[in-house]
């Protein structure tokens, strides 16, 4: 009698794992860079809303006179919270209130990533009421510096 030889294949060819690690790989490194977006968004909000409530703090004070003059730096910055507030990228990142002249005054954003530098400049100059938002540095971390101007009409 002749035996018949039945041909197994009761494992995996290397090809095969192969295209599962770079499948794997490729959805690995997708959702890294989504979370950090996620993550630079988030931040970029949480600063953008810090702004808002200084600036509506200072619209406050203003608001009899039409003037910061009137209101001092340390009136912006008590209503405000403080005169330097830390951003959610630690202690040597933080919003600075500058000095209060008339129709306007400075606010600094000191020590943020570029990305979220970037997309910040860009949600303020929506608003017409800021001027002039820009990054000092083109990449690592870099300051946002802006001027509000107050208008009595709003």
């Amino acid at each position: 009698m002749m035996k018949k030889h039945i041909k197994s294949t009761a494992g995996v060819t290397l090809l095969e794992i192969m295209l599962v690690l770079a499948i794997a790989s490729m959805v690995i490194v997708m959702s890294i860079r989504y979370y950090q977006n996620a993550t630079n968004a988030n931040n970029t909000n949480a600063i953008l809303s810090e702004i808002q409530n200084i600036t509506a703090a200072a619209d406050g004070l203003a608001q009899g006179t039409g003037t910061y003059s009137a209101a001092s730096n340390a009136s912006v910055a008590t209503v405000a919270g403080s005169t330097n507030m830390v951003t959610p990228y630690g202690a040597a990142s933080t919003i600075s209130i500058g000095t209060a002249s008339g129709s306007t005054y400075a606010v600094t954003v000191s020590a943020i990533p570029i990305s979220v530098c970037i997309s910040l400049s860009a949600k303020l100059k929506s608003n017409t009421k800021f001027t002039s938002p820009t990054c000092a540095a083109k990449s690592g971390t870099g300051n946002t510096s802006l001027t509000y101007t107050y208008n009595a009409s709003s």
